[in-house]
């Protein structure tokens, strides 16, 4: 009898863009929706003598997490991610999506 080989699958995803979400600020910089940027944020706001373009991106990441959802309830500050860069719930839509592929 021939010997039963077992198969895996490894899939690789490029995570950036896919499991944060982001603003681009410039041509490389790009400022995520975390915690930590979300605290700063809000501090810059507050900072009389913050330059104009810590206020402009501070303000811009502001509306982003406010910007609502289409085709959910929420805002984006929903995918929010903690301080590592990734957001928790889609890296659970993602488990969800690579289980029913099978």
């Amino acid at each position: 009898a021939a010997a039963r080989m077992s198969a895996q699958t490894v899939i690789f995803v490029d995570v950036d863009g896919v499991l944060n979400v982001g603003l681009t600020q410039g041509e490389a910089n790009t400022l995520m929706l975390s915690l930590r940027n979300m605290a700063l944020a809000r501090r810059v706001q507050l900072d009389g003598r913050a330059s104009k373009a810590s206020k402009d991106a501070a303000e811009s990441l502001l509306n982003l997490a406010a910007a609502p959802l289409s085709g959910e309830a929420g805002t984006l500050q929903k995918y929010m991610c903690p301080d590592h860069g990734i957001s928790d719930l889609l890296v659970e839509r993602l488990a969800k999506l690579l289980l029913a592929a099978g």
